[in-house]
């Protein structure tokens, strides 16, 4: 980098250069994280020359020019580069055979607060405080949390005399429709069932056509975009493709896969170009390329998939982690009890909310206690939720 000399002889400048996208402003770091570049240099002749090299990782298409400050001189006025200033490309790489894949750099606009709650929504987490220890928690899946407790015996404790026991359906908080999913992947096989379909790939949608009082919507949907798969061409290896219908390449956005195994399949090879038997990892929403009955789906619901697969399996979201939940709230015996029960200290410090609290001839867990004064015995208002099996 040189620059017309409009500095006073023997002043040593210091000038500031920067590597941008000219289109949208933002600032490249070279390979050791610097993204400013100050230089100095002593004016000689009639030009001041700034020598500097600095490595930048640059990708195809990538837009770069240099942008540089004023020149400044310790004491005295700052002093604008003049004519000549310029830059020049001493080399690339060869081709990115054998190249190291910068994950950070390659990874999809995704925050930790959407990935925590994508995960909280796929496995229908419950948040579990400790009884002792004020700042732990515990987090586990609904379906594990509810009946894992002790089982306790309440029917003596029912108070019949002058109080009254209320039961209910749950048909007042129920919801018209129940959506469980992911978004739509927005690659060319995604757009098949949202074009098509008017749906997304894998979800979970449920009318509750019983209920004829209920009206509003629930939507429970995740950050991250489902995935249909499709063999390779010539191939009975299925795998994601992110391109769009002409074969362009589609920025997939944030996924959540298994890996299935490895294939052996025919990468070309940039440097001998010539096709080449390679074992890599396989990503699909099933747990292995050819699914059965018996292995995981990270869909919500069993989905009519673009590949071959022996059975669709039985262990997908909405069976694993929602279906306890769903029959709790919708099923025809699903019913709320508010009732009193004359319950002891001890009765109240150690019921736990996942407790089978079993009442007469059924199975109830807590929801909520109230009218409570601590006392060795007090009669208190107790709301329940009947325990339904899937």
């Amino acid at each position: 980098i040189h620059s017309k000399n409009l500095v006073p002889a023997g002043t040593t400048a210091i000038s500031r250069f920067q590597l941008k996208n000219p289109t949208n402003g933002d600032l490249y770091s070279d390979t050791n994280g610097q993204a400013d570049m100050l230089v100095s240099a002593t004016e000689s002749g009639e030009f001041t020359t700034f020598q500097y090299t600095r490595t930048y990782l640059l990708q195809e298409d990538d837009e770069a020019a240099l942008f540089f400050g004023p020149v400044s001189a310790p004491g005295g006025p700052d002093y604008i580069l003049g004519g000549g200033t310029g830059w020049e490309l001493v080399s690339t790489s060869d081709a990115i055979q054998g190249g190291t894949v910068d994950f950070p750099r390659n990874a999809p606009d995704y925050k930790q607060i959407d990935f925590v709650r994508d995960i909280l929504k796929m496995h229908n987490l419950v948040f579990i405080p400790d009884p002792n220890i004020p700042n732990k928690i515990k987090i586990e899946p609904f379906t594990d949390y509810i009946g894992s407790g002790a089982t306790r015996d309440w029917t003596g404790k029912l108070d019949v005399g002058d109080k009254d026991v209320e039961i209910y359906s749950t048909a007042d908080i129920q919801n018209r429709n129940l959506t469980l999913t992911y978004k739509a992947g927005g690659e060319y096989l995604s757009d098949l069932f949202v074009k098509q379909g008017q749906r997304v790939y894998g979800e979970k949608e449920i009318d509750n056509t019983g209920n004829a009082f209920a009206t509003s919507d629930r939507k429970v949907e995740l950050e991250l975009r489902s995935t249909p798969c499709n063999e390779i061409n010539g191939t009975a290896i299925p795998v994601p493709k992110f391109v769009n219908e002409t074969g362009v390449f589609v920025a997939p956005g944030p996924r959540i896969l298994f890996n299935a195994g490895t294939a052996e399949i025919a990468l070309y090879n940039e440097v001998t170009e010539a096709g080449e038997l390679t074992n890599v990892a396989v990503l699909s929403h099933y747990s292995q390329t050819n699914a059965t009955l018996t292995d995981t789906d990270l869909n919500f619901a069993a989905e009519t998939p673009l590949q071959v697969i022996t059975a669709n399996p039985f262990n997908n979201l909405y069976n694993e982690f929602w279906a306890d939940y769903y029959n709790e709230l919708y099923s025809n015996e699903a019913r709320i009890m508010e009732a009193h029960f004359n319950l002891s200290l001890l009765d109240f410090i150690t019921v736990q909310f996942n407790d089978r609290i079993f009442i007469r001839n059924s199975y109830w867990r807590v929801l909520e206690i109230s009218e409570y004064f601590i006392a060795p015995q007090s009669t208190v208002k107790v709301k329940l939720a009947k325990i339904v099996n899937s």
